[in-house]
């Protein structure tokens, strides 16, 4: 997805875990949702990759 938004392609290195390193990543929102009334101004990770990229190209390239 991040080739798509940028059109490079992006190098990835496949690697074992480490020691330490938990088996699973999860995450969520859903308690920020309900208690605070929050909703992402990015919902997607397309849309924050897309983001990221505009920033980088206008501030950094």
């Amino acid at each position: 997805m991040v080739r798509e938004v940028t059109g490079h392609p992006v190098p990835v290195e496949m690697a074992p875990r480490r020691s330490g390193d938990p088996a699973a990543l999860v995450a969520s929102s859903d308690l920020a949702r309900s208690e605070l009334g929050w909703t992402p101004a990015k919902p997607t990770l397309h849309d924050m990759v897309s983001d990221a990229w505009a920033f980088y190209q206008e501030h950094v390239s």
